[in-house]
């Protein structure tokens, strides 16, 4: 019988190793990363400050353009906050509609207190990994498959890995389309929810990761009005 999709539901695996694992490269980049960024931005406001207002001596032209950097970081805040709220709300309801509406065996969420990745070690030269995965969604194209982890938590945030997703079920959405009416009523109406239902997850996700990352954007311009405020004395 033709299927639109499958369901692998969520594992944990413990191993026994010799060696301790090391983080990912992606992990120490991203780290990188975000501290090249806050260097650039702290940098930045005080050249601007340095070069247009330290040297005339001015203190209250001073004041005046670290309110400007201060209400900058705090009103870019202030909306990524609001637009994280509204689609991690739409996760949450896509997420629920998934597990209580779409699917019809009982899938095993990750609980908010399980690391994905734990060593442990035992002794000088021996360690015990675990691994938590999660549920995974596999549509059926034809004589091909795509699969899809679906993340239930925000640690299983990671916009790479989403972005990638998301490029593949739109550049796949055709081919599955056209899969599903060969199968009319059969298959039809229960793949096209699934699909869309995972997509949005997917959209959800990479939405609320991309204004967090906006929250700590707008924090750093306004740590460093208030550093380049308050170092008016020092450079003066």
């Amino acid at each position: 019988m033709k299927r639109a999709y499958s369901v692998i539901n969520s594992e944990f695996l413990v191993t026994n190793m010799n060696q301790s694992l090391k983080r990912p490269t992606l992990f120490w980049i991203k780290k990188i990363a975000w501290l090249c960024l806050s260097i650039i931005i702290l940098g930045g406001t005080y050249s601007i400050f340095h070069v247009t207002l330290y040297a005339q001596g001015e203190l209250f032209d001073v004041i005046s353009m670290g309110a400007v950097f201060a209400t900058l970081g705090s009103t870019m805040v202030s909306i990524a906050s609001l637009l994280c709220n509204r689609y991690y709300e739409e996760f949450t309801s896509c997420i629920n509609t998934l597990k209580n509406e779409l699917l019809s065996q009982n899938i095993t969420l990750n609980w908010l207190f399980l690391k994905r990745h734990e060593v442990i070690q035992k002794s000088p030269k021996e360690y015990v990994t675990y691994q938590s995965t999660n549920p995974k969604i596999v549509f059926e194209i034809g004589s091909t498959d795509l699969l899809v982890e679906i993340p239930v938590q925000k640690k299983d945030f990671y916009e790479l890995e989403l972005l990638k997703k998301i490029f593949q079920m739109k550049i796949a959405k055709h081919a599955y389309t056209a899969y599903l009416l060969d199968y009319a009523d059969s298959i039809m109406e229960s793949g096209l929810y699934m699909w869309e239902c995972t997509y949005h997850i997917l959209i959800s996700a990479f939405l609320y990761k991309c204004y967090r990352n906006l929250i700590i954007i707008g924090t750093i311009f306004f740590i460093s009005g208030l550093i380049a405020t308050f170092s008016y004395a020092v450079f003066l």
